[in-house]
């Protein structure tokens, strides 16, 4: 593991079993929780403490399924996820994170996994939603990227009462992407803020982030100018969850507590490292995950937690 300048604290991911980040330790503890069989294609462990819940599904091995068993797969992985909500005293999801084994690998035709994992989820929140405009209202931040693993991971974290979804001025909605970027758009708030706290402040979970303005990849290969408009994009996405008109600082990214880097080439690595110490405060915790991302051209998604005034 490199040293940064300054005392950040790290964590490299495994990159086959990938779970939740670890802040979401403080929301709930779930390193001791049991796995469970809900079939033969599907594992779940869920850990509910009142306050939040946490549900992890794996499809082990979704990389050996055809096109239509992978859709089956994600569609049954959601709607156990819906059948199971009803169990928990916090049944409301806030933040989901999917990690698509070979997530560009082309399947049935000239459709990529992602592309399949689009449309399922797609398919899904309009069984749940019902149309765009139950997507603006109800969906949840999210991450999705690959991973060198075999098995379809899947994580969402829940809590007593829905947050509020927030969109990037700077970005279209996802769920109202083009079919430049495949038959069903993805469908995924920038990010989900949770309701004010006692000190005036809201936490503020912010999805996977990357070099993408209006729907469209910026920078393509170019590793120092996507940070940049990924950092940009993080900082707009933070400026846009303060609902109140205050004479609070401008949106910083010192306001972030803990982020998760997902970096597409080892060798840029050190160059992302350098950009993440110059940016964030000191004590920001990173966690490091090599992994592709969603789209070819991109090399870096950055997803996070911070805390801003209301």
């Amino acid at each position: 593991m490199t040293e940064l300048e300054h005392d950040h604290q790290q964590l490299d991911v495994p990159v086959d079993l990938i779970d939740a980040p670890s802040w979401v330790g403080r929301f709930v503890d779930h390193d001791t929780a049991p796995w469970s069989v809900l079939s033969d294609n599907l594992v779940m462990r869920s850990v509910d403490s009142g306050r939040f819940a946490l549900v992890s599904m794996v499809v082990p091995d979704a990389s050996l399924l055809s096109a239509q068993a992978f859709v089956a797969a994600v569609d049954d992985v959601y709607e156990s996820l819906r059948a199971h909500l009803t169990d928990l005293a916090c049944p409301c999801p806030i933040r989901m994170w999917n990690y698509v084994p070979g997530i560009l690998d082309p399947l049935g035709g000239v459709m990529s996994r992602y592309h399949l994992f689009n449309q399922a989820r797609h398919d899904v929140y309009c069984r749940w939603y019902g149309s765009p405009e139950g997507f603006r209202k109800h969906v949840v931040t999210a991450t999705c990227t690959g991973h060198v693993g075999d098995d379809y991971i899947f994580h969402c974290l829940t809590a007593p009462s829905a947050g509020r979804p927030v969109e990037n001025p700077r970005q279209l909605a996802s769920y109202r992407y083009s079919k430049r970027y495949g038959p069903k758009p993805p469908c995924f708030a920038r990010a989900t803020s949770l309701p004010v706290r006692d000190d005036g402040t809201c936490q503020v979970m912010v999805g996977g982030t990357a070099s993408v303005r209006g729907e469209d990849s910026r920078y393509r290969k170019d590793i120092s100018r996507q940070l940049d408009e990924t950092l940009d994009n993080m900082t707009s996405i933070l400026a846009a969850s303060c609902v109140s008109d205050s004479d609070h600082a401008p949106a910083s990214l010192h306001a972030y507590s803990d982020i998760r880097v997902y970096y597409k080439h080892s060798f840029d690595r050190m160059e992302i490292e350098s950009v993440v110490s110059r940016n964030f405060r000191s004590d920001v915790a990173v966690e490091w995950v090599h992994a592709p991302i969603c789209r070819d051209e991109l090399l870096v998604e950055i997803e996070g937690l911070a805390v801003v005034p209301e």
